[in-house]
């Protein structure tokens, strides 16, 4: 319900009304989150009710993740109760990072983010120690 049904339904019933605000991960702002008077409970005329309206999502700062391992950084953003981050895993090779570990995301730490947005997690392969030819380069120029 939205704050404007809200206020309706509640001078319909002849109730004032009190409006709380919040962040809210899954509730769309401007929808109502709760009453603080529960559906069906019989009170006085023009007693206000609280409504706790969404404000949408907070937005938050990416946590840096480079060194933690594939595991551990999963865990971390897609965690529900801070960040409910969409992880998609992509492997590269790195001759700093050993493998397994995080070498970066994109967007990078510390973009401002919402929940349940998309990231993407590099993840290191290790070094690239694929066999490669040797060219000659004797008397050349």
């Amino acid at each position: 319900m939205t704050e404007d049904e809200a206020r309706a339904a509640l001078k319909n019933a002849e109730l004032g009304v009190f409006y709380d605000y919040e962040y809210h991960n899954t509730v769309p702002k401007g929808e109502v989150i709760r009453q603080d008077v529960n559906d069906g409970t019989v009170v006085d005329k023009h007693k206000t009710i609280t409504v706790t309206l969404s404000k949408g999502p907070q937005k938050f700062e990416i946590p840096p993740v480079v060194g933690l391992t594939r595991e551990e950084a999963i865990k971390l953003l897609e965690d529900e109760e801070k960040y409910g981050l969409d992880v998609k895993v992509e492997y590269e090779y790195s001759d700093e990072i050993e493998a397994e570990k995080c070498i970066k995301t994109t967007p990078a730490s510390p973009t401002q983010l919402t929940y349940g947005a998309a990231i993407t997690l590099y993840v290191s392969s290790g070094v690239d120690d694929t066999p490669v030819q040797v060219t000659d380069v004797v008397g050349k120029t």
